[in-house]
């Protein structure tokens, strides 16, 4: 993964093009100065270098040896990858936070969103953060497993 950020003061020389830019044409991107203009080129050598190596891999043929000891030549199987999601917090403990707890945001807290929570806690003397943690204390309750993991939960990406 590339990091972008922004350049210090000055300006700089493009490291894909050699050019002088000014501080506003620059990016910083995986410690390299690269100019604004030059970005797109780079993404798309980037992506034909990815291609290419995938096709690389793709041609080599994998050999296995047989438990007689001969060798056999195989093709590649294709391989994929699957996002799957996993809970990372109980739905029950949730659930029972938000009925219980409601008014108070202590189940925004439990879910890691902390600026809800807060929301919960200033607005608790007006008794709509007590409605609102009751209709999702019942939500979390009735929701499945599987959605409370893709929208609570963490994805891990499993190879095939």
């Amino acid at each position: 993964m590339y990091k972008i950020s922004r350049p210090g003061r000055g300006g700089g020389i493009c490291s894909y093009s050699g050019r002088p830019y000014s501080i506003e044409e620059l990016m910083d991107i995986d410690g390299k100065l690269v100019a604004k203009d030059n970005v797109p080129k780079l993404m798309a050598e980037l992506k034909d270098q990815i291609k290419a190596n995938q096709q690389q891999q793709a041609a080599q043929p994998m050999v296995f040896m047989n438990a007689g000891g001969a060798v056999v030549n195989s093709a590649p199987a294709p391989s994929a990858v699957y996002a799957v999601p996993i809970a990372s917090k109980d739905r029950i403990t949730a659930g029972l936070l938000a009925l219980f707890l409601g008014g108070l945001g202590v189940h925004k807290f439990y879910l890691g969103r902390p600026v809800q929570g807060v929301l919960f806690i200033l607005f608790c003397w007006t008794f709509i953060p007590m409605i609102i943690g009751a209709v999702e204390g019942i939500y979390y309750l009735v929701m499945s497993e599987h959605l409370w993991a893709v929208r609570y939960g963490t994805v891990r990406y499993i190879a095939q």
